[in-house]
């Protein structure tokens, strides 16, 4: 895809995560995926998803409790749908654009938690984004019944605990503040968070640093973004903007616990000549 495009894209969702109220969810999800490169037609993407909830939407037709519905909900997604986690490849960003997703069937929490949402907000079924740490999760609004759109399933405080322990250790606690609920443009930054740790292992730092951007834009002053944006700088070689981070990273943080190692990287910056030339 064309860089222009790829820019165009990523500016829009910018614009589109600064305005005051909530997002559209798949529009933005659209531009996530369009802005790392990914080429396809939007109308098929809005075609498919609105043939699934036309689906999904027969499917819960007088059913009742809301209980039921919520079951059948998960029925259809992993049997109807098709959809399933993606364990065998799970970091792969693929996981996260929309049109990938809907080719594969293929795809990490936070991602099938969208098509969750877009598809039971078609059909008329309440269900919000939770925050879970490490693990996304949805929670349908009347019941308060926990859904793991990995697995596809109904999931109590207990399992969370577990899925807690098996995430961070024995040491983890749970805390009422994980299954707070998210609106839709902190699940774009979570998205966004998530693919820009991809982009970082697989080197490609200009779509990790568009990520920075768009978070921090987003959320105003952040300080892993900014640490994270002068790292990113730095391997694209654009050292007169890594030490302008640095440098107001240890201006705002200066009792960050590394704030020691964070000055020899500025002053090795700075004292190189080859750097200055940039």
């Amino acid at each position: 895809m064309d860089s222009l495009v790829c820019d165009d894209a990523y500016n829009q969702l910018l614009h589109y995560l600064q305005q005051e109220q909530d997002i559209d969810l798949l529009a933005a999800i659209i531009l996530i995926a369009q802005g790392a490169g990914q080429e396809f037609e939007v109308e098929n993407i809005y075609n498919e998803i609105e043939l699934l909830a036309l689906q999904l939407k027969k499917n819960l037709r007088d059913i009742e409790p809301i209980s039921l519905r919520v079951q059948n909900l998960c029925k259809f997604m992993k049997h109807e749908a098709g959809f399933v986690g993606n364990l065998e490849d799970y970091y792969n960003p693929d996981n996260s654009y929309i049109n990938q997703l809907l080719s594969t069937r293929k795809g990490i929490p936070i991602a099938l938690a969208g098509i969750y949402l877009i598809l039971a907000e078609a059909a008329e079924l309440p269900i919000e984004g939770v925050g879970f740490p490490g693990h996304f999760l949805v929670r349908e609004m009347q019941t308060g019944l926990l859904i793991d759109p990995f697995e596809h399933q109904i999931v109590t405080r207990r399992s969370c605990q577990k899925k807690l322990t098996l995430l961070f250790g024995e040491q983890a606690e749970m805390k009422e503040s994980y299954l707070l609920a998210v609106d839709n443009k902190q699940i774009v930054v979570r998205m966004l968070r998530n693919l820009k740790g991809i982009y970082k292992k697989e080197k490609q730092y200009n779509k990790a640093l568009n990520c920075c951007h768009i978070i921090m834009a987003a959320e105003g002053d952040e300080q892993l973004e900014l640490f994270d944006r002068a790292y990113f700088y730095e391997k694209l070689e654009c050292y007169s903007a890594a030490i302008e981070d640095l440098e107001q990273y240890i201006k705002r943080y200066p009792d960050d616990k590394r704030i020691k190692a964070i000055e020899q990287r500025l002053s090795k910056l700075k004292s190189n000549s080859a750097y200055l030339v940039h």
